[in-house]
């Protein structure tokens, strides 16, 4: 007889009538609770909302009870009236037609505030969730989203304005998105102010409009065809050349994205391939985006995009040679500014050997042939370049004429560096190219031992401003465009080294959520560490530095590729003299994910050498309550060195 079989099932048994209890135990402990949290809703049942989920797993039951108490919001809400809320095209034709119901359970997708729920296990093994929240809660809910879509325009406003072209529309993209969210979308109006509008208008219909406006305020020229492709130089009224703008392409063989730079990019095209064939469009829709993030996904799937015309970019018949080279000769324009530094000195000595040297760089790119300048890189600097240029496929957009070398000293004590600016560039990976501006760095050996993704030029600017110049002099604001230089690039090379060694071993690092308060203002305590407190009852991520750094092997190991770029800068220097605060927008962009934001990193450059982040946050979305809601701030909203004073 085999004993061991029937102890086996015995124990089983036991095992099964011991969860059983304990799950009826825990059972009719949630119905007590339950009963006595109904017991004291029903003395004021106006002032509560609430929800019921049963399912095998407890996120299904949790999304279950949500979506049960947003269907009694939008039955006190409406009571029994059926409304639809439309979408029209520009000629007043309806093309959809969603429940409200629907739009306003897009709200549990999002993070729902103080919603109280209690849950069990029953006997059955199932979970059953209760949910309830005060009624309040909901109103208070729909005007911070309806303040979300004012603080989304202001942001495109801010954006085309300043040229950036790719991440107006996607403001608009998003901003139409959350408005079509609310209960009331067709009553919701803004005065856009002097600067922008002269009138008030209805959101609704003035967003469609401006996302048209835009789209037919660009144009696209085309430059010379080569090897590499077709060169495309992209303007935005008066001819000027935008800061970025995402263009679809199909060459009759696959699609793609370029994300333009200052004007630059290059489409791929086959042999004997005929320019008017290539299907082009401004993205203006960002659905890659926008399926990042839930709560905009949900609702993308309500309101599916309109398609519009105005989007299509009219590619001509036939070029003639004139043209072509009017184009080429705005690109060699723009790649000029890029590569030059207002009232800052060039080197005087051995400028023409480092130019040489990168001239030869440039050829060997050109010619695919890139191991051929190895001996003009330490070895440290030729593993970046490898990285970037081969496995990045890079293609050169333009050289510029007139290359320059500048010099950066640290110390007086340190060996003089010189770095020279720069040549465009266009990278790909997968489907996805993008433009970037790369800079070479030599050290007194003329060997090249970093090489790195400038910063466009009008974030230059605002670190090498006069007053900067002034208080800080030349080598500091290099040392702060450098390091910020060398931050993004990191990214790309995927340099965890590199990464660790610049946050300090004490460092606050927090990621994954708006910061919304600052309470203590005193950057360091007593022991010299970091501190800096949160108003209570917000949620936040704060990790050591061997969490953070293993957070990024994982995202390193897990996507191919990875971009960041930083623009539009605020640098500040702090009453610690060694400390500076570094506010910068941060547009992410990987294999598996993007995003944009606001990063925030304090720096101490004690040692000029090696400065050290000694705090670092990233916010999603501004939060009016930090600063002042100024449109032509770049940092309304967000936490900035000031707040470190």
């Amino acid at each position: 007889m085999n004993y061991t079989k029937y102890l086996t099932t015995g124990l089983l048994l036991l095992c099964t009538l011991s969860i059983s209890a304990q799950s009826s135990k825990e059972y009719k402990i949630y119905m007590e609770k339950r009963a006595a949290i109904e017991k004291e809703m029903e003395k004021d049942p106006e002032k509560y909302y609430s929800g019921t989920g049963y399912a095998e797993k407890k996120t299904d039951a949790s999304t279950q009870a949500l979506q049960d108490m947003m269907s009694g919001i939008v039955s006190y809400v409406y009571g029994d009236t059926h409304i639809d809320i439309v979408q029209k095209d520009k000629n007043g034709n309806i093309t959809s037609s969603v429940e409200t119901a629907s739009v306003v359970k897009t709200f549990s997708s999002g993070y729902v505030k103080n919603v109280k729920t209690i849950s069990c296990q029953d006997k059955e093994g199932k979970i059953a969730v209760f949910c309830y929240m005060k009624r309040d809660e909901f109103t208070k809910l729909v005007s911070e989203r309806r303040e979300q879509v004012l603080n989304e325009l202001k942001d495109a406003m801010r954006a085309e304005k300043d040229g950036k072209i790719d991440e107006a529309l996607r403001k608009l993209a998003k901003s139409r998105l959350l408005l079509l969210s609310l209960p009331d979308p067709s009553e919701i109006t803004y005065d856009m102010g002097s600067d922008f509008e002269k009138e008030t208008r209805v959101l609704i219909d003035w967003i469609p409009e401006k996302t048209r406006e835009i789209l037919n305020n660009m144009t696209v020229d085309v430059g010379q065809s080569d090897e590499e492709g077709t060169h495309l130089f992209v303007k935005y009224k008066n001819d000027k050349p935008v800061t970025s703008a995402r263009i679809n392409y199909d060459n009759g063989l696959e699609s793609h994205y370029v994300t333009a730079k200052n004007g630059m990019c290059i489409v791929e095209t086959g042999e004997n391939f005929n320019i008017s064939d290539l299907a082009l469009s401004f993205e203006y829709a960002f659905e890659r985006d926008i399926a990042t993030t839930k709560v905009l996904k949900d609702i993308a799937q309500l309101f599916p995009t309109q398609e519009l015309d105005e989007a299509k970019i009219k590619m001509p018949k036939s070029i003639s040679k004139s043209a072509v080279k009017a184009t080429q000769k705005e690109i060699a324009t723009a790649a000029q500014e890029l590569a030059t530094i207002s009232d800052i000195a060039q080197a005087t000595n051995h400028v023409k050997s480092y130019i040489d040297i990168v001239m030869q760089i440039d050829a060997a790119i050109r010619k695919k042939d890139y191991g051929s300048v190895r001996n003009h890189f330490t070895d440290e600097g030729y593993e970046m370049y490898d990285k970037l240029l081969r496995y990045g496929k890079a293609k050169i957009l333009q050289t510029p004429k007139e290359l320059h070398v500048y010099t950066y000293r640290p110390t007086d004590e340190s060996e003089t560096k010189f770095i020279c600016r720069s040549i465009p560039m266009q990278f790909s990976y997968g489907r996805q190219r993008f433009v970037e501006d790369v800079t070479f760095t030599f050290n007194s050996d003329h060997k090249i031992e970093c090489v790195a993704f400038g910063l466009d030029k009008p974030t230059r600017d605002q670190i090498y401003t006069n007053e900067h110049l002034d208080s800080w002099g030349e080598n500091i604001c290099t040392m702060l465009a450098t390091f910020i230089e060398n931050y993004q690039t990191a990214w790309a090379l995927k340099r965890l080294d590199y990464i660790e060694s610049i946050f300090a071993d004490d460092a606050r690092i927090i990621t994954g959520h708006v910061l919304k308060q600052i309470k203590d203002k005193n950057f360091m305590d007593d022991n010299n560490r970091n501190k800096v407190t949160f108003r209570d009852g917000i949620k936040y991520t704060e990790m050591e530095k061997h969490q953070y750094m293993d957070q990024l092997r994982e995202v390193f190991d897990n996507n191919p590729f990875i971009n960041l770029t930083l623009t539009d800068c605020l640098v500040m220097r702090l009453a610690n003299e060694n400390m500076f605060g570094i506010n910068i927008h941060q547009d992410y962009f990987s294999s598996t994910y993007s995003d944009t934001g606001f990063l925030c990193l304090l720096i101490d450059v004690q040692n000029p050498e090696q400065p050290q982040i000694k705090f670092r946050t990233w916010q999603p979305e501004r939060d009016p309550s930090i600063n002042a809601k100024n449109p032509d701030d770049p940092f309304w909203g967000v936490i900035t060195g000031a707040q470190f004073q």
